[in-house]
């Protein structure tokens, strides 16, 4: 339903609050910085994104264009590349790079774990073998797998506190 609501929503970028971490007045100040900041930082990703996206699309990119939006996708949007991608075509690679970076964007500030229970962001390998960052609620971990249950006692990050989000794309 929140996804729903979102696509209802007309604005370009979206401020989540989660509940559950509302603070005392004596603390908004920083809050409201630390918003800004994954505002500005959502908003600097997207532009770049955008910018390579157009590039993709008309066909107007060198060798090195694609070495540097692969470069800016690992680095920058934390996107894994498959293994193959290396051994692609220049055509392959713009079109697998272009459907990598025609996606939301979504900035989290977490909340430091200190043992309470709930989830996290965590790197999740799909059935395709492709591994991203997601968020991750406690009742989606099988703590009976000791390796999974030794991840989520090592994770250093708690739940999002406040998200942004892109919700249109580069058109």
């Amino acid at each position: 339903a929140l996804i729903e609501n979102l696509n209802d929503l007309r604005g370009e970028v979206i401020f989540i609050k989660n509940i559950d971490n509302i603070v005392p007045d004596r603390l908004k100040e920083p809050t409201y910085l630390y918003k800004r900041v994954i505002g500005g930082l959502l908003l600097k990703l997207q532009d770049q994104t955008f910018t390579y996206l157009n590039l993709l699309e008309a066909g107007e990119v060198s060798d090195d264009h694609i070495a540097n939006i692969a470069s800016f996708a690992r680095d920058q949007l934390l996107l894994s590349l498959d293994e193959e991608f290396g051994a692609m075509d220049h055509e392959e690679k713009r079109n697998y790079l272009f459907n990598r970076l025609n996606r939301p964007i979504r900035i989290c500030g977490m909340v430091k774990n200190e043992g309470e229970p709930g989830g996290g962001p965590f790197w999740i390998e799909n059935t395709q073998g492709e591994v991203s960052l997601q968020i991750v609620e406690s009742s989606q971990i099988d703590m009976n797998n000791d390796k999974q249950r030794q991840i989520v006692e090592q994770a250093t990050h708690f739940n999002p506190v406040d998200l942004v989000c892109g919700v249109r794309d580069y058109k």
